[in-house]
């Protein structure tokens, strides 16, 4: 800010003809705002800031990329366990089936009989 007044009071004030308020600059060349130790560090401190930005999108794509791993990984095993399951319910009608059918013909029932009613 102090740079900044240094500056404004070394413009002269211009007022033209049919004007009320003007600002011409009138120093042709402009002394630096910053010294040249400042501006580094304020690079400095920029690229900091940059470095540290892409840190964390390099953090939060990992992220992203490992629970998507994670979500197939669980979507896989949902499907070996359904598939394991259905194994299962299928084997034990099956066994019911055979039972019913076995127990239908040890009471005396025609074959044909057993077959409607295994049905």
């Amino acid at each position: 800010a102090d740079r900044f007044e240094r500056l404004c009071s070394a413009e002269k004030a211009v007022i033209l003809d049919g004007e009320q308020i003007v600002f011409l600059r009138t120093v042709a060349n402009l002394p630096q705002i910053f010294t040249q130790e400042e501006w580094k560090e304020i690079q400095e401190m920029q690229e900091t800031a940059k470095r540290k930005q892409e840190a964390r999108e390099k953090i939060q794509a990992e992220a992203r990329r490992q629970e998507a791993k994670k979500e197939k990984r669980d979507t896989l095993i949902l499907f070996a366990v359904c598939g394991v399951c259905m194994v299962l319910v299928l084997t034990a009608l099956y066994y019911i089936n055979v039972n019913a059918y076995n127990s239908c013909i040890n009471a005396g029932n025609s074959a044909e009989f057993c077959e409607i009613v295994k049905k």
